[in-house]
């Protein structure tokens, strides 16, 4: 980003991380749809992809020295922790 740091982080943390968790959950329940995920295995397979994320993002973000780099793999870090957090608060039918 081209911006200033603090704008960036404000950009970051008002506007992207909220309209990037929305939109994810969204695509997922659109093109999958609530019954494709009735199965446990899929949730369980999402949730290992999401907490992998996790747990990479931290650390890559740990390693970084630009003040940007650290931010956009937090901003990562944090999509993915609320998007696990929606995808085991809806347990399959």
């Amino acid at each position: 980003m081209i911006a200033p740091t603090p704008v960036s982080a404000l950009l970051h943390a008002v506007a992207v991380v909220k309209a990037g968790v929305f939109c994810c959950i969204r695509v997922i329940l659109y093109i999958f749809g609530p019954n494709a995920f009735s199965s446990p295995d899929v949730w369980f397979i999402l949730a290992c992809i999401l907490a992998v994320t996790v747990i990479l993002a931290n650390l890559i973000a740990i390693t970084q020295d630009n003040l940007k780099r650290r931010l956009a793999f937090s901003t990562i870090n944090n999509l993915s922790v609320i998007i696990l957090g929606a995808a085991l608060l809806s347990p399959p039918h």
